[in-house]
């Protein structure tokens, strides 16, 4: 937590770039950050741990990777839980904020986010504060995290009742072996139509959409269940380890040992899968 640049927990890296700023950060248990507010914007990440009593960004029920709006000039003083806590918080200054077109009033306050698209940014910006990282665009990946609060909603309003089933057919087989054609047949429709439908209402292919979550989940098991990567990577749908370090690799921009450094072995902690 920050008072201006003050941080009142251990700041394990923190980062500044074209008006946004990035700080990781872990706090012992039952620790009582005191009476503080921002002056910028921002969003934080809660990565791992509890937080008690009432916060601005919400309840202290949020699940690890959940993402909540940070509002600036209002006073809070959140305690910490029993296991400690780690946050990433990504604050704004303004012309950050207009360079991508973005208003407060687009965002709103007190919202909570847990989905896949906000989880991908999250973990994308701590990878991207690794010392490994020389290739992941961090303003684009924090804008898109803004982004996220853009929507109005989880589903567009026109989304087919079978999409949503094979979207959650996704979600629940994803570390299955599966194939646009097995999910296509799975909810009755062509899977040219499926591939074309799921791209428009979700973004990207489906393909795409499988291997992000695999990335999610193997993270998760490698860091908040302190799973060998090896073991967490099969886990999770990947042939082997090789494959899902290529991926994340690609993906992040910074392998995922390198994360394990970063937080000794412990800042992300993606206990349920967002979707």
């Amino acid at each position: 937590m920050q008072e201006g640049r003050r941080t009142y927990g251990v700041e394990r890296r923190s980062r500044a770039f074209d008006g946004v700023h990035l700080t990781c950060a872990e706090f012992p248990s039952y620790f009582q950050v005191p009476d503080h507010e921002h002056d910028k914007f921002g969003l934080m990440a809660l990565l791992r741990g509890d937080l008690v009593g009432q916060a601005p960004w919400g309840s202290i029920e949020r699940q690890p990777l959940s993402v909540a709006i940070d509002p600036y000039n209002k006073v809070r003083s959140p305690k910490i839980g029993p296991r400690g806590m780690s946050m990433l918080l990504v604050e704004f200054e303004p012309e950050a904020m207009d360079a991508a077109g973005l208003s407060l009033g687009q965002i709103g306050e007190g919202r909570v986010l847990h989905n896949l698209q906000a989880t991908s940014a999250v973990v994308g910006l701590v990878a991207g504060l690794t010392e490994a990282n020389e290739t992941l665009d961090m303003w684009s990946a924090a804008i898109e995290l803004a982004c996220c609060f853009t929507e109005a909603q989880e589903f567009p309003a026109k989304t087919p009742p079978w999409l949503r089933t094979a979207r959650e057919m996704i979600h629940t087989c994803f570390a299955e072996p599966m194939s646009l054609a097995t999910v296509a047949r799975e909810v009755g429709v062509d899977a040219t139509h499926l591939a074309r439908r799921f791209r428009f209402h979700f973004g990207m292919s489906v393909g795409r959409y499988i291997q992000e979550i695999r990335l999610a989940e193997a993270t998760r098991l490698f860091v908040d269940r302190s799973m060998p990567i090896s073991e967490a990577a099969i886990a999770a749908g990947f042939s082997d380890h090789a494959h899902f370090t290529r991926l994340f690799r690609r993906r992040f921009g910074a392998t995922p040992s390198s994360l394990q450094t970063l937080s000794g072995g412990s800042v992300l902690g993606l206990k349920d899968l967002p979707r």
